[in-house]
């Protein structure tokens, strides 16, 4: 039980000044974003969730702490399960898949703690060109061809389509438990949009 969410404030938070520090980069305008601290708490209510097993015998047990859950997904083994973690600062500016988001594999076998993807800052400045993308590892998923092993992408021209480089993307592996070194599969010169294993 989540609870209530929070109420809405009797007095005004106003007046709301956005600045824009010097940026000049062109942006995509979108709908239906944060408007108030008040929109921030709600958002932080609604996306809490708790990530539980449940046994067959209907045993169920924690597998981490609550968290602001965007996404899950479990390796093909169900040893592992994959989460995407929206972090603060929460953006007035851009759509929650640009917040802050952390990629993190937790252990449903043990309480090891997660083994971190990656960790992407806020992306309001991607450029509008297009095949621009998300600087870092994006992307990321299980390979259905083995029992627990990753992939993500990374963009080699910093996620801007108009840098001169040789490879766009590549497309890197790492198998459970996650130890080792990640292994390059694929570069390709043009920019990655989905792989089917």
């Amino acid at each position: 039980d989540v609870g209530a969410p929070p109420a809405k404030p009797n007095d005004p938070v106003g007046p709301i000044v956005e600045a824009s520090l010097g940026r000049v980069a062109p942006a995509r305008t979108s709908t239906n974003l944060l408007e108030t601290p008040h929109d921030e708490q709600l958002l932080e209510h609604y996306l809490t969730s708790q990530l539980t097993t449940i046994s067959l015998n209907g045993e169920q047990r924690a597998v981490a702490k609550p968290d602001l859950f965007q996404a899950i997904s479990p390796s093909p083994d169900g040893k592992w399960v994959k989460a995407i973690l929206t972090r603060r600062p929460f953006s007035y500016t851009v759509p929650l898949s640009r917040f802050p988001k952390d990629t993190v594999v937790f252990s449903l076998s043990d309480e090891r703690g997660p083994y971190i993807v990656s960790q992407l800052p806020l992306a309001e400045e991607i450029p509008i060109d297009f095949d621009s993308v998300r600087a870092g590892k994006r992307a990321s998923g299980w390979r259905a061809d083995t029992p627990a092993t990753l992939y993500w992408v990374e963009a080699l021209d910093g996620g801007d389509a108009r840098a001169e480089v040789e490879y766009r993307d590549r497309i890197l592996t790492l198998e459970a438990p996650f130890t080792g070194e990640p292994q390059l599969l694929w570069q390709s010169k043009l920019r990655y949009n989905s792989i089917v294993w």
